[in-house]
């Protein structure tokens, strides 16, 4: 499986037309964390619809910098990716994985991994309904299951320079409500939001921050419940602790 240095070989030069400058910060230090860490779920801020571009290409050569070049990186990606003839490749790629993984799937491949980490962008699609300037619903807290289920500490982070990448549009609660071929979580997502976020072609950003910390979940193994119903509800407050730091997160980027 291909490691962080040989992703920083093609993603570096992608950074550098996408960003004049770029910077990087981690509390505790990076170094520090790898060393100690031989596994990270890191959960990453979406931004605009195409921000996980820049975010991906810092990570790799600050892993690479920071001693983890032989770390492997395993992407989450949609079903919907793998479906289609023309992403599957993108989707192969990003993932490391000929084919979607079912849920324990992924917990029994990521745990059975020395030396790898998982990347995820929680809030996924939700990022085509709201200010991109802001951290949306996660789509998803099942990253946050797989992550006290591994017993594996998190590294969430923010960024903050490619907001202009996406524009906002107001969604006419009427449109939404005469518009038959909407998926019903889509409907219901934009009637919520108001707004629909179209990512543009992005322009080159003056500069590209990234701030991430660690973070240890509160819940262990041994706490999530049998039962399915209480489970969700357990990890969804998880992952609304994390979805509380990457707040706070931006807020200190936007004060600096």
């Amino acid at each position: 499986m291909r490691t962080f240095a040989e992703y920083r070989e093609f993603l570096e030069p992608v950074l550098h037309l996408l960003a004049e400058r770029a910077s990087f910060r981690c509390e505790p230090g990076l170094a520090e964390v790898l060393e100690k860490h031989p596994r990270l779920v890191a959960l990453f801020s979406h931004g605009t619809p195409l921000s996980w571009i820049p975010v991906s290409c810092l990570i790799a050569q600050e892993c690479v910098l920071a001693g983890g070049g032989d770390r492997v990186p395993l992407g989450v990606v949609d079903e919907f990716f793998y479906r289609s003839p023309l992403f599957r490749p993108l989707a192969k790629h990003l993932s490391q994985s000929e084919r979607p993984l079912s849920f324990d799937g992924l917990v029994e491949s990521f745990r059975s991994r020395a030396r790898a980490d998982l990347v995820v962008f929680p809030e996924g699609s939700n990022c085509f309904f709201g200010d991109p300037s802001c951290v949306q619903e996660f789509r998803s807290p099942r990253a946050l299951e797989l992550a006290i289920r591994t017993e594996t500490p998190i590294l969430v982070g923010v960024h903050r320079g490619s907001e202009d990448w996406a524009r906002t549009l107001p969604v006419n609660e009427d449109f939404v409500a005469r518009a038959p071929l909407l998926p019903a979580p889509i409907r219901s997502r934009l009637s919520r939001a108001g707004v629909l976020t179209v990512p543009f072609l992005p322009k080159r950003m003056k500069r590209f921050r990234v701030s991430c910390e660690l973070y240890s979940p509160r819940l262990r193994a041994s706490d999530l419940s049998g039962d399915a119903s209480e489970r969700k509800a357990q990890v969804g407050m998880e992952a609304e602790a994390v979805r509380a730091r990457m707040v706070v997160l931006l807020a200190r980027l936007d004060e600096e």
